[in-house]
């Protein structure tokens, strides 16, 4: 009876630092995603400049990217925020299982 204990406490212990492992994964991939995006332009950028008409380097073109760059980082801004706000309803609200 006593090895099934011990049997069983190194299971759990196992299986819990296997979830461990897997939420603190998570937790570093979600700090990357908006760094990433916001450093990576959009690939539609130049297309979508170059289609309004804007000849590449004018005046126009440059103001349009700029533009198309400040809405990007408002939308990353916004994401991150949401993000935090998410994560402090999970931490202040925890779900029980019944």
């Amino acid at each position: 009876m006593a090895s099934n204990v011990t049997w069983i406490g190194k299971g759990l212990l196992a299986a819990a630092t296997v979830v461990t492992g897997i939420l603190l994964a998570g937790c570093a991939q979600q700090e990357e995603r908006p760094q990433a995006a916001a450093s990576t332009p959009a690939p539609d950028d130049d297309a979508y400049c170059q289609a309004k008409g804007f000849k590449l380097g004018s005046d126009q073109y440059v103001s349009c990217r700029k533009e198309r760059d400040y809405a990007a980082s408002l939308r990353a801004q916004q994401d991150k925020k949401n993000s935090s706000r998410l994560g402090d309803f999970m931490i202040n609200n925890p779900a029980t299982p019944r």
